[in-house]
């Protein structure tokens, strides 16, 4: 049973280990290229986002989940700011290619990351990010503009050949700059989008006829009635090159087309042939139940029918645009309609009516132009609030590299500082080392010094115990009654008698040179020395007898003994201690603040 359990475990334990493994070769590809800083990071990433950026099927979207939650647990595990950047952009397009809508929380993921991408001052990184949030603020029309014209505006500067699908961001700033009313602009950057998508290799058939519709329209605004005419030309050329999957779109998009190139001949002044090619258009439309295309028609059909002072019909069919335009929040086609009815019922008389529709008209105008401005205000406090956060980083990574500055200054002036010591120290070794060096050279010098000095001791010794024998001849022969030789003998015991004070200078100074911490040692025991006390102890150093020391002294041996005792009684002798014994003592001890 036991064995059972055991090899259970290990079976758990086998299969966690392999689906980690499972799970880390899964996201490695996403790692690796999203880790990437350098100019082909763009590349790479699009490599790994291309399965995403088509509307992808419903099934595969738990996987899809899964593989995004590995990728957050991957960063939890190893934080990584240009990995996090990556991987928020990565899970943004996973829920546009299933059309699910951001959430709250997603977006202020993707303003965090806006805060990481400024911080690690990748401008390539960081318009990919503004492209990417642009997106996910498409029916936010300050947001979509500034953060899609500061992608491009970077994208400009860094040279376009780095990315990818350029001509969709131009694509979706011209849609968006056509909703905003600013046509020039819009038709400015819809033609630089169609050029994007001659030399680009991912062309998008679909956004190239709707980029040529974007471009025609603001044409019309601007009443650019030629120029108009040949984008949506274009337009059906394109459609005898490329069909849609869905006939639907094939059948819609030439109704418009042909509608608006009927617009163009009205506005030219061949009703004729414009009205039937707008009345074919509204035709289709109708058919497929397009309801914004049906407001436009009916708009225009109203219009041709007021010119013709038919006013009633007119009016009905400026209701019906109106009506739908209300429904779709379409304020261009319902100022256009509302405005149309009121003039109507004016040419009618229809007084309170023309009242009841141009008021309504000016409320809807008024909101619009007031939204238009808003959209503008709402852009400039953006892109201060933007500017905000860039000053804020810039201020942030200032004070980052401020405070790295003073840590590096601080740690070399550390290192400076431990280098000084270390050159002190070693200063201060060599400089004790040398003195050691010359300790040792003085100590040596002055041990031969001693041992020199000994030896003239030795030979003071030998010299006396020399006087000893001549004053013993001279005894016995006195007493043989022999001759001798007196001057000689004279002379030779004159050299061992200390008596004169040149003598016993001499005399001292050897001692010191052989012992040189006699003296020193004896005048600091015995305070006030007197000299004869000093030639004694000297003589005691030397282990002469005291008739040897009597002769030495020009004293008796009685005398030499009294000494003794005198000099004994003052010294500090330990009890049972001889004088001798205490004086041999003295001789050996050595000052070491001599060398």
């Amino acid at each position: 049973m036991k064995y059972s359990h055991g090899c259970y475990l290990l079976f758990i334990l086998f299969l966690l280990s392999f689906t980690a493994q499972s799970q880390d070769k899964r996201i490695a590809p996403y790692i690796k290229a999203w880790k990437v800083s350098d100019t082909s990071q763009t590349r790479l990433a699009e490599e790994t986002y291309a399965p995403y950026r088509k509307v992808r099927d419903r099934k595969n979207l738990p996987r899809d989940q899964k593989l995004v939650a590995e990728l957050y647990q991957y960063l939890r595990n190893h934080p990584n700011d240009r990995l996090h950047v990556r991987i928020v952009m990565f899970d943004i397009l996973i829920k546009t290619s299933h059309k699910i809508w951001q959430s709250k929380a997603d977006l202020e993921n993707m303003k965090n990351a806006i805060k990481i991408a400024y911080k690690l001052k990748d401008e390539q990184l960081k318009s990919e990010l503004f492209a990417i949030y642009a997106l996910a603020n498409y029916w936010d029309d300050s947001k979509f503009l500034l953060y899609s014209f500061k992608a491009i505006l970077i994208q400009q500067k860094l040279g376009l050949k780095l990315f990818n699908f350029k001509q969709n961001r131009y694509f979706q700033l011209s849609s968006a700059l056509y909703r905003a009313e600013r046509y020039k602009e819009s038709i400015s950057y819809g033609l630089h989008s169609l050029h994007e998508d001659k030399t680009s290799n991912e062309k998008d058939s679909a956004d190239y006829i709707f980029q040529n519709d974007i471009i025609g329209a603001s044409y019309l605004k601007l009443k650019k009635l030629d120029s108009a005419a040949y984008y949506y030309q274009n337009i059906l050329n394109m459609l005898r090159k490329y069909r849609f999957d869905v006939q639907i779109m094939n059948d819609i998009w030439g109704a418009i087309a042909k509608g608006r190139i009927g617009q163009v001949l009205l506005l030219k002044g061949d009703e004729k042939e414009g009205l039937k090619l707008v009345e074919e258009y509204l035709t289709t439309v109708k058919q497929n139940k397009d309801s914004i295309n049906i407001a436009i028609g009916e708009n225009l059909i109203a219009q041709v029918k007021y010119n013709q002072k038919k006013y009633t019909e007119a009016i009905s069919r400026w209701k019906i645009s109106a009506h739908i335009a209300t429904k779709m929040k379409l304020d261009e086609e319902r100022v256009s309609s509302l405005y149309g009815i009121a003039k109507s019922f004016a040419e009618l008389k229809h007084t309170d009516s023309t009242f009841k529709y141009f008021k309504l008209y000016e409320q809807i105008r008024d909101k619009h132009r007031d939204w238009l401005n808003s959209l503008e205000t709402e852009r400039l406090k953006l892109e201060m609030e933007l500017e905000d956060l860039q000053s804020n980083i810039e201020k942030a990574n200032l004070k980052v590299e401020f405070e790295k500055m003073v840590r590096n200054f601080i740690l070399a002036f550390i290192l400076f500082l431990t280098i000084i010591a270390v050159l002190l120290i070693k200063n201060r070794l060599n400089k004790v080392k040398n003195q050691k060096l010359l300790l040792i050279a003085k100590q040596q010098e002055t041990e031969k010094h001693m041992y020199e000095a000994r030896k003239h001791v030795e030979e003071f010794s030998k010299h006396i115990l020399e006087k000893d024998r001549i004053i013993y001849d001279l005894s016995k022969a006195l007493k043989n009654n022999k001759i001798i030789d007196f001057d000689k003998e004279n002379n030779s015991l004159l050299k061992y008698i200390l008596v004169t004070d040149q003598e016993l200078a001499k005399f001292r100074l050897m001692i010191t040179d052989a012992y040189p911490g006699f003296f020193v040692r004896l005048e600091a025991i015995l305070k006030n020395i007197t000299p004869a006390e000093e030639r004694l102890a000297s003589l005691i150093c030397l282990k002469l007898k005291d008739s040897q020391m009597a002769n030495m002294l020009g004293i008796s041996k009685e005398s030499v003994a009294r000494s003794k005792r005198r000099l004994k009684q003052r010294l500090p002798i330990p009890e049972g201690e001889t004088l001798e014994n205490y004086i041999y003592k003295l001789a050996t001890w050595y000052p070491q603040d001599a060398y």
